[in-house]
């Protein structure tokens, strides 16, 4: 069953005041979700909203207007088709093309095997002139039928009550989900939905456990003030879990959601993490308060403004939003005292032993001058030396200075990133001279993420007109794809 909803979320944070003349492409936003059902097993959960404003209306049918999206979803390893759908999503029908302030949604679920597997949509605008869109991903199912586990957790857009059991409903609620981890400062609550496995096996029947819930600033790995809850429960094969946080004084920034089962002997059962982003300028104010008494610190001796200020901007790679602004803005022009309490607050929100925290992190940022600097940047400055200096050293760089068809590049594999596993960046070198590559395409959270980084990275020696083109011949020598399936 399909159904179309108006969602406040997208209408808050995107303008549709759009003429169709304008819009050229389809305008997705795409997630899922990762369950355990009892029955079938292990299942992925999709969720897909279009907006309106994109997508073309053609001639009438009928007398009426409307939009059609042929969607098909497949679910692969390797080159062998483990899963698919196809199917059209149609919009309601107008008579004329002017309302287009409504959004197309579907819902989907594939029951598969625990395995790593590669998403791929293809989206084609049915009335439109213009080539399909194409949207990758990969998601890992790992559940154990004897193991505590916290499945994904699905942010929702709103929910209610109800008995009807279709897609949308889990635990007697209807639950429109919110296919994207941005919330404008226009949002001020986060509601989101999980579920809980086998803590009947562990702690064990009928024994206690406590669900921990909170909001943690992706930087620091500090839970924010005031975005915790605590929940005792009885244990069972499966539990439902959802709670709306209020974030309207949550500041711009990076952060994870985060759930957690704990035993009466406070022992980590199970956790899960979701990151999301804040945009919230009304509350960034004052967030950068820095009260921490800094006088007799390790900062007072340090009194060359211009090596403190140094010292300041090289702490960038490890910042919040709102510390990037104070250092890209006020490293210039603040005094001596304000930099020293800045640098103060910075490693003491860190740490508990802010001074040595620092001298290991300075130490990084000089093997970071070493390897990553130019002519024009210091290794802080660069991207190889941020991704470094943010999430430490990869277990495995493969580099690749003369293939052929492509720019240089490098693809930096982390085993485990924060609670990320298997995560990889793809850096370039577009001009061929200078030590600078540059960021391409990571599947880490909150990096940059470009499903044609392929066809940028091959446009060294090809050049195509078609900003869609996904798989092509690039020409003989290139192993970028097999790298970056099998890093070494």
């Amino acid at each position: 069953m399909k159904k179309i909803f108006i969602f406040s979320v997208f209408f808050s944070l995107l303008s549709f005041g759009f003429s169709q003349e304008e819009t050229k492409d389809i305008t997705p936003f795409f997630s899922y979700s990762t369950f355990y059902s009892q029955e079938q097993g292990p299942y992925v959960e999709t969720y897909l909203t279009i907006l309106g404003h994109s997508l073309y209306f053609g001639l009438p049918e009928n007398d009426k207007y409307f939009a059609q999206v042929e969607l098909t979803i497949l679910f692969k390893q390797g080159e062998k088709i483990i899963d698919f759908k196809k199917l059209l999503l149609k919009s309601p029908e107008n008579d004329d093309t002017t309302k287009v302030d409504f959004l197309l949604v579907d819902v989907q679920r594939f029951a598969l095997p625990n395995g790593i597997y590669d998403i791929e949509i293809k989206l084609v605008d049915t009335k439109s002139p213009f080539d399909p869109l194409y949207i990758t991903d990969q998601v890992t199912l790992d559940y154990d039928a004897a193991k505590t586990a916290v499945s994904s957790i699905q942010l929702i857009e709103r929910f209610t009550k109800s008995e009807e059991k279709n897609i949308f409903t889990k635990a007697g609620y209807e639950l429109i989900p919110l296919p994207l981890n941005f919330y404008p400062k226009s949002v001020s609550s986060l509601t989101f939905y999980c579920e809980i496995y086998n803590t009947n096996l562990n702690p064990g029947p009928e024994k206690p456990f406590l669900i921990k819930s909170y909001i943690e600033q992706l930087e620091t790995h500090k839970i924010t003030a005031g975005m915790q809850i605590f929940k005792r429960e009885q244990t069972r094969d499966v539990l439902s879990f959802m709670h709306q946080f209020d974030i309207s004084v949550l500041p711009s920034g990076n952060y994870l959601l985060v759930v957690e089962l704990r035993d009466i002997n406070n022992e980590l059962l199970a956790v899960n993490k979701l990151f999301f982003q804040r945009s919230n300028p009304v509350a960034d104010a004052d967030y950068l308060a820095m009260n921490l008494a800094y006088e007799n610190s390790f900062v007072t001796k340090i009194t060359s403004r211009d090596s403190l200020a140094e010292f300041v901007r090289c702490t960038r790679p490890k910042a919040t939003d709102n510390e990037k602004s104070f250092i890209d803005n006020q490293t210039k022009t603040a005094d001596l005292s304000k930099l020293q309490q800045f640098f103060f607050a910075f490693w003491a929100n860190r740490s508990e032993d802010p001074e040595t925290e620092w001298r290991n992190y300075y130490f990084e940022v000089q093997k970071a001058q070493q390897a990553y600097s130019t002519k024009i940047k210091k290794g802080y400055q660069t991207d190889r030396g941020r991704v470094y200096l943010q999430f430490g050293a990869p277990n495995t760089i493969t580099a690749r200075d003369n293939e052929p068809s492509t720019y240089p590049y490098e693809i930096w594999h982390y085993y485990q990133l924060d609670n990320q596993r298997n995560r990889k960046f793809i850096f370039y070198n577009r001009d061929l001279v200078t030590n600078d590559y540059e960021l391409l395409h990571s599947d880490a959270f909150g990096e940059i993420q470009d499903h044609q980084w392929q066809l940028k990275l091959n446009q060294r020696n090809f050049a195509t007109s078609d900003p869609d083109m996904q798989k092509n011949d690039w020409g003989w020598g290139s192993k970028v794809d097999e790298f970056w399936d099998n890093p070494r």
